[in-house]
């Protein structure tokens, strides 16, 4: 938690009274986690007591899948309980997951849309491409 303090007071964030608030603007640090399985609740209420712990207020809220669903796909939430596989070497499936050319589909769930990341996933691509041409 130590970490997590200095990234916040790096990012213009301190303890006051117990409330981790915004320098700038006063407002205090809290968000909803977004949910539909109320068995991810086991996990989910030990990091909520951490954040409690550090003056952050973690709301959790358990919907049905199809409202998670239509949330998730408006990007209506603060945060998801999601995960992502990844494989042991880079490769073309990184595009679809994190280029902000697949904002719009079900496959960039984080909602990532940055220039640089767009190049080094089309780098990536284009480079496994390549390999495949030669090996084949």
């Amino acid at each position: 938690m130590r970490k997590a303090f200095a990234l916040l007071k790096e990012a213009g964030w301190e303890l006051k009274n117990k409330v981790m608030t915004n320098v700038e603007t006063g407002q205090p640090l809290s968000f909803e986690l977004l949910m539909y399985s109320p068995t991810t609740e086991r996990i989910a209420i030990p990091v909520q007591k951490n954040m409690r712990a550090m003056g952050i207020d973690m709301r959790i809220r358990t919907v049905d899948t199809t409202q998670y669903l239509k949330r998730w796909r408006d990007r209506d939430y603060d945060m998801i309980s999601s995960s992502y596989s990844a494989q042991r070497y880079p490769s073309s499936n990184l595009k679809i997951v994190w280029n902000s050319n697949f904002i719009d589909s079900t496959y960039n769930q984080a909602g990532v849309k940055d220039p640089v990341i767009d190049e080094l996933t089309d780098l990536i691509a284009d480079s496994r491409m390549i390999q495949k041409d030669y090996w084949s």
